[in-house]
């Protein structure tokens, strides 16, 4: 279960329903109004990331679905002007998705062969991507603003 706290007063101002998989990471939106969170899973069942609402609580919007093992992570790109709302997802089945954040359609796959788990990700600018994998280090990953390409530029 996700649930957002106010770290001012320590009390809980949103909570999420259960998910049937466990939660592997959250992020919330830079105008606050959504938060992104990922989930366990295996062979395609889990394994997604779900927009929510949290000017509704409780308010599922849209998940993606698409990775074949664990959903590690989840973020929001940083938007650039005119461009589409994006997030990324990292998994263990080596890949790393771009979506458009409304629709839920999948713009992009790069898989990083040999990189085992995705764990982590990390906008750096808008067009920019860091990956971290189980095997293979820091991988910097560039996208086009509209999300419709994805390319490995460096690996750390």
């Amino acid at each position: 279960m996700c649930r957002v706290w106010d770290s001012r007063t320590w009390q809980v101002t949103n909570t999420f329903p259960a998910k049937q998989y466990i939660q592997t990471h959250c992020d919330i939106s830079a105008n606050g109004n959504h938060l992104l969170s990922s989930s366990n899973g295996f062979g395609g069942q889990g394994c997604e990331a779900t927009l929510w609402d949290l000017r509704q609580p409780g308010c599922k919007v849209v998940e993606y679905r698409g990775h074949r093992e664990t959903t590690a992570c989840c973020v929001f790109l940083p938007s650039s002007p005119g461009g589409p709302a994006l997030v990324a997802s990292s998994s263990h089945d080596c890949s790393v998705k771009i979506w458009d954040q409304n629709t839920a359609a999948c713009l992009t796959t790069l898989t990083l062969d040999g990189s085992g788990p995705l764990v982590s990700l990390a906008p750096s600018d808008s067009s920019s991507l860091l990956c971290a994998s189980f095997n293979t280090g820091l991988h910097v990953l560039h996208h086009h603003t509209d999300g419709l390409d994805l390319k490995e530029v460096a690996r750390f």
